[in-house]
């Protein structure tokens, strides 16, 4: 028998079609199919398991597989390999599929809850970006270079024209304050800019998300998930990890401080005007209104909780920086 188990919300005929190709695919015994998030699946073969993920188009699969390659090469181990069962591509429902090795999670999953575990975090990035400094010349042509400033003024567009739904959410006093950080953390940014590209490229991860780090069985520390790599300096993905722990932290300076890879840029006036910028809570309106989940509570709770929880220790945290950088 062949099992196949679908989450809420899965299509049943889909994952049954996708079933019947994996079995006809590859050469391996199927036994069963989970479905984890939208086209990833834990694929689970006679002879143990593997991760079957999507990719919207054949090069974005290879450029996937290429990169993760070229890490392993340059001695950075803690990541996932693409495994080969054929030399055509598995393409199904107009995603182009890889198989990926499937890494033994821990019982504890990694989560940004304690210093010593942000300290991990950014250890491994680290040394990520120190891999990655050797890559760039080989991926400059298969990589978009990421410009920090092009993708803010762009999500704070975004928000300011979703300001009439939002009004049903926020205090209007709030959304003042939101307005008002962005445009000082942009200006001062943009004051900053030259600063800001000395710094030595690197291929960025894009996505430092707790989730995107795996804690395994053996309590080794992966990093997974390089959809949005890109090119630029590693201090992006430094204040994308900031402004990830930083809501945990009660929006603490001592806690950036405490962290050797934020220390050098706490002095530099871009980083702080940067810190500034209110990313997480205009990513997660801008998501939700245009995914038009708005209506429902379970995904309204989590993004009003993100923007209020912490508000005035954010508040105080702006202040701050400002005192900082008169």
């Amino acid at each position: 028998m062949v099992n196949l188990i679908v989450k809420k919300g899965g299509d049943d005929s889909s994952q049954n079609r996708l079933l019947f190709f994996l079995r006809k695919s590859l050469p391996d015994k199927i036994e069963e199919v989970i479905h984890i998030r939208s086209h990833v699946y834990e694929v689970k073969k006679a002879e143990g398991k593997m991760i079957l993920k999507g990719f919207p188009s054949l090069r974005s699969l290879k450029i996937q597989e290429s990169f993760t390659r070229s890490l392993k090469k340059e001695g950075f181990w803690q990541t996932y390999e693409f495994l080969s069962f054929s030399k055509e591509p598995l393409y199904f429902d107009n995603r182009y599929y890889g198989c990926l090795e499937y890494i033994e999670p821990g019982n504890q999953p990694f989560y940004y809850d304690t210093k010593q575990q942000c300290r991990e975090g950014l250890e491994l990035l680290t040394t990520f970006h120190q891999a990655t400094t050797k890559l760039v010349d080989n991926y400059q042509s298969y990589l978009s270079a990421f410009t920090l400033k092009d993708k803010w003024l762009a999500r704070f567009k975004q928000f300011k024209e979703n300001e009439r739904l939002l009004s049903f959410f926020l205090p209007r006093d709030v959304i003042r304050d939101l307005y008002f950080w962005a445009n000082w953390s942009l200006n001062g940014l943009l004051q900053h800019w030259e600063s800001f590209t000395q710094y030595q490229n690197v291929i960025l991860h894009g996505d430092t998300a707790c989730h995107n780090f795996l804690r395994t069985a053996n309590n080794d520390l992966f990093l997974i998930d390089f959809d949005l790599i890109s090119i630029g300096p590693a201090v992006n993905d430094y204040l994308q990890y900031a402004n990830r722990i930083l809501p945990l932290f009660s929006w603490s300076m001592d806690t950036l401080k405490s962290h050797r890879q934020f220390r050098p840029f706490l002095k530099e006036s871009f980083f702080l005007y940067a810190l500034a910028f209110p990313t997480d809570i205009f990513r997660e309106w801008n998501r939700m209104i245009r995914e038009r989940k708005y209506h429902d509570p379970h995904h309204v709770r989590p993004v009003m909780a993100l923007t209020m929880d912490k508000y005035e220790y954010r508040s105080l945290f702006i202040q701050q920086l400002a005192r900082t950088l008169k």
